[in-house]
């Protein structure tokens, strides 16, 4: 004979569940990086390729790194792009990061250039200057 399930068990059940998904959305919170680009003034971004790196210090040496997480194509006509990416596997949490972007016409130039630092409980703002030659 089966024992009847009581609904007090239904309910540690349902909020286990919860509480499981719960977690793995946090979880999934944190191991994505959201941000912004502006040009500076809040002028239109001028046209060319935006490549988005994240800069981390390596704890088993002295060295910075870099690798790219993001491209975005600029048209010259918007004044803000958005941008979303996965946060490199197998990085420390507590290293410090820094979000840099480049503008870059199509030959190679550079127009623009910006940074922010990565704090995981914000979006990444980064306004793009002009640069100067």
């Amino acid at each position: 004979m089966k024992r009847p399930t009581h609904r007090g068990h239904k309910l540690i059940a349902l909020g286990a569940a919860a509480a499981v998904v719960i977690a793995g959305s946090v979880a999934a919170r944190s191991a994505d990086m959201q941000g912004r680009v502006r040009f500076e003034g809040g002028a239109a971004i001028p046209a060319g390729h935006i490549a988005i790196y994240v800069e981390m210090v390596s704890s088993t040496d002295a060295g910075l790194h870099q690798t790219e997480q993001a491209r975005l194509e600029s048209n010259g006509k918007s004044q803000a792009m958005d941008f979303s990416f996965p946060l490199p596997a197998g990085s420390d949490a507590s290293a410090p990061r820094r979000i840099i972007a480049r503008l870059e016409r199509e030959d190679g130039w550079l127009l623009a250039r910006g940074s922010a630092v990565f704090d995981p409980d914000a979006v990444v703002n980064i306004t793009l200057n002009a640069a100067l030659y």
